[in-house]
């Protein structure tokens, strides 16, 4: 592979292999996406683990979990070595030129247990910011060899997340050092996928992800919602274009029901996401229906529009039980909050998005103008919503995220037709 490095990057290469009086000593690249925190880190960890770290205990490589390890850092490491210097031995054992590597999944901070007990000559964690705080406590705690070192990236977060707090701010160039990169700092990047970057996220998301800053998430979490840009009749020429009709639940018993019907708009010209209208129902007010009654409800809603699939939160799975008896395709959703977000975000950025103006989705418009991030969270370091007026816009966050989302979270140039 042909990688090119910034001089930041070089620099940071260099001082993270420099000797230390501390061990560990920490390495911290933070910033922006796709501005080269992980590649370059990586060659450091590389030449680190060949050259520098002791032979008297094994390495330690982490991601949230070891799928993700492998996929964004293992498979990468592979294609700087090559497959004759790494070997993925399986049940979490791997080598690295010759040295052993424990491999580990820290998913929540149960995985704490998996390095307890341990030794080793150096660590390397994926993505700190999504890592439980007593994990990376335990696995730093656990590089005791003398020499030994931590390296870690993350993207940036919230200023009072842990890794800020007591890590960053406390950089000293000798136990803890930290690289702030920028997208300037990546040279591969072409001028053409910077500007769908830039396209595909917005407010908070495009602080953190595009310029890199440690900024709080406050106010409302759709700030760039407005109705008078993402509230919008029919196009003229709907009914000619081929399209794609698609049902997304959010489904609740005795509190409020969301169904939302989208379209997916087969042109390449104006908004090509589509919010048509939406199922709205309130047990309190209107009292309670059973599963099989929402079911018979939805198919008088739908009056024979006939969806792709329906996208249904996993937890309601008596509810996906009778969708499915109905003759409905059923797709898990996928919950991820902050990722779904970041990606309904964009696209109401990008101008890919719309809500149709119709009578049923005034619910809708009114989300996401009371939608708010959680402040008593952020003060925790956590991204978290109020969990109230929400139902429509998880049932839409749903859709997007389950549906698009392999596409909407862009990894390459070529993914960029998406925005630009």
């Amino acid at each position: 592979m042909n990688w090119k490095f910034s001089p930041k990057a070089l620099h940071s290469i260099k001082e993270a292999l420099k000797p230390r009086s501390i061990s560990p000593s920490i390495f911290i690249w933070h910033g922006a996406i796709r501005s080269s925190k992980t590649i370059t880190s990586l060659l450091a960890w590389t030449i680190f683990a060949k050259n520098h770290a002791s032979y008297d205990a094994p390495l330690l490589m982490v991601g949230k979990t070891e799928r993700t390890l492998q996929k964004n850092i293992l498979d990468p490491l592979e294609q700087i070595v090559g497959s004759s210097n790494f070997k993925n031995q399986g049940l979490g054992k791997a080598r690295l030129f010759d040295k052993k590597i424990s491999l580990v999944g820290a998913n929540d901070v149960r995985a704490e247990w998996k390095v307890r007990g341990q030794t080793y000559a150096g660590a390397y964690i994926d993505e700190t910011t999504i890592i439980p705080e007593l994990f990376f406590e335990q696995s730093r705690y656990r590089c005791s060899i003398e020499g030994s070192k931590l390296f870690t990236t993350t993207n940036t977060d919230s200023p009072s997340h842990w890794t800020k707090t007591k890590y960053i701010d406390r950089a000293d160039n000798d136990a803890i050092t930290d690289f702030r990169f920028e997208l300037s700092d990546n040279p591969s990047l072409a001028p053409s996928y910077i500007k769908g970057l830039e396209l595909s996220h917005s407010g908070l998301f495009k602080k953190r992800f595009i310029y890199g800053l440690w900024v709080m998430a406050s106010g409302a979490v759709y700030e760039n919602f407005d109705e008078d840009i993402h509230v919008i009749d029919l196009p003229e020429n709907f009914y000619s274009i081929p399209k794609t009709f698609y049902l997304s639940i959010d489904p609740a018993i005795s509190s409020i029901f969301a169904a939302c019907l989208f379209c997916k708009l087969h042109t390449e010209d104006g908004p090509n996401m589509l919010h048509l209208k939406t199922y709205y129902h309130n047990a309190k007010e209107s009292g309670q229906k059973t599963d099989r009654e929402h079911v018979q409800e939805l198919k008088k809603f739908l009056g024979g529009i006939k969806i792709k699939h329906a996208v249904v939160d996993p937890e309601a799975a008596a509810f996906a039980l009778e969708m499915r008896k109905a003759g409905f395709r059923v797709v898990n959703a996928k919950k991820d909050v902050i990722d779904g977000i970041s990606v309904q975000s964009g696209l109401l950025e990008s101008g890919n998005y719309r809500v149709v103006n119709h009578p049923t989705n005034t619910p809708v418009i009114r989300e996401y103008e009371s939608y708010i991030w959680d402040e008593k969270a952020q003060v925790r370091g956590e991204d978290k919503p109020v969990k109230k007026n929400d139902h429509c816009l998880d049932a839409t966050r749903y859709w997007l995220y389950t549906t698009f989302g392999h596409y909407l979270k862009p990894t390459s140039e070529e993914d960029m037709r998406y925005f630009i």
